[in-house]
């Protein structure tokens, strides 16, 4: 993390949440107004890691680089924009499965579960949670609930979900 402060990193994904399978890696939000610099820079700190590649790619509409490499038993992928990390769609849907979870700790086996059986994460918590259409736009949505509101939500399944 230390490497990539430039960046304003921000761990994100199921290992901090607690849901990764075998399958998981770390995934880390980054920032950087010119991609091009990004590439440099971490090729110039990763690259001799192994599996070190980047791809330029497209999210929500907008440019994005993400550089994937092996380090200490597990695949990290970088992910970047040149927007902020706050409001990176990655950064949200992690902040809102981290409340989903504190509200309602027994949605994490079932979420798992939803892994392990080839979902998705945002896909397995909209399922848990019976949350209709596209599950990314779904569960931003839940940005703007209160507490209250999200309890409720979460409350509601909560017969549904196995402990």
């Amino acid at each position: 993390m230390a490497r990539l402060q430039a960046f304003q990193p921000f761990v994100i994904g199921t290992p901090p949440l607690g849901i990764a399978i075998s399958s998981s890696d770390i995934d880390i939000a980054c920032y950087a107004p010119d991609l091009d610099h990004f590439i440099a820079s971490v090729t110039a700190k990763f690259g001799n890691l192994s599996g070190f590649k980047t791809k330029a790619i497209s999210a929500q509409g907008k440019p994005a680089v993400c550089a994937v490499f092996q380090s200490h038993g597990w695949q990290i992928e970088l992910f970047c924009q040149s927007v902020p990390t706050s409001q990176q769609w990655g950064v949200k849907h992690f902040l809102i499965e981290r409340r989903l979870l504190e509200t309602e700790p027994r949605l994490k086996s079932v979420v798992k579960k939803l892994k392990q059986d080839g979902m998705k994460t945002e896909p397995a918590f909209a399922f848990a949670l019976g949350l209709e259409g596209d599950p990314y736009k779904a569960l931003l949505a839940l940005e703007i609930k209160t507490d209250a509101e999200i309890s409720d939500l979460v409350s509601f399944k909560a017969d549904a979900i196995k402990a």
